[in-house]
C-alpha cells in the first residue's frame, strides 16, 4: 500500500471523527434543557441556548470564552494528528531504506505537535497575560 492510498483511505475516517466529536462537544456546552410532561402524557423538551459573546464584559473575557469553546476541538485535532503520525511512522518504518525520506519529514512534525500541545495547555496563561496587558492600557 503506497502513501497516497493510505492517505485517501484514512483521511475520511479521521475527518468524520473530528467533525462529529467537535459538534457533539460544542453543542452540549451552551444548552439548558428541561423536560415537561403534558396533560395528554406527551413529554415536551424545551432547550435554550445562551450566546457566549453577549455575556462578556471585556475583551479578555471574550478571549477566555473563545479559548474555552475551542479547547475540545483543538484537543481532538492534536489527538488525531498524533495518531496519524503514529500510522505514518509505522508505515515508513516498514518500508526500510526507501522510507527514510518519509521518516525524516515525520521527525520535523514532532516539534510542531509539541508546540501545538504547549499552546493549548498554556492558552489560559496567554489569555491572562493579554487581560492584564489590556487592563493596563486603559
Amino acid at each position: 500500500m503506497n502513501r497516497k492510498t493510505l492517505s485517501l483511505t484514512l483521511f475520511p475516517v479521521f475527518f468524520f471523527a473530528l467533525v462529529l466529536s467537535a459538534q457533539l462537544v460544542l453543542a452540549q456546552q451552551n444548552s439548558n434543557c428541561t423536560t415537561e410532561t403534558l396533560s395528554n402524557g406527551q413529554v415536551k423538551k424545551n432547550c435554550t441556548f445562551t450566546n457566549p459573546i453577549t455575556e462578556q464584559k471585556s475583551f479578555g473575557d471574550l478571549l477566555s470564552s473563545v479559548v474555552k469553546q475551542l479547547r475540545p476541538l483543538a484537543i481532538t485535532v492534536i489527538t488525531i494528528l498524533i495518531i496519524w503520525n503514529g500510522f505514518l511512522y509505522v508505515y515508513y518504518a516498514s518500508q526500510g531504506q526507501s522510507g527514510q525520506g518519509g521518516l525524516t519529514n515525520l521527525k520535523k512534525n514532532i516539534p510542531r505537535l509539541i508546540l501545538g500541545i504547549a499552546l493549548i495547555a498554556g492558552a489560559e496563561v496567554i489569555i491572562n497575560a493579554v487581560k492584564i496587558f489590556s487592563e493596563g492600557i486603559k
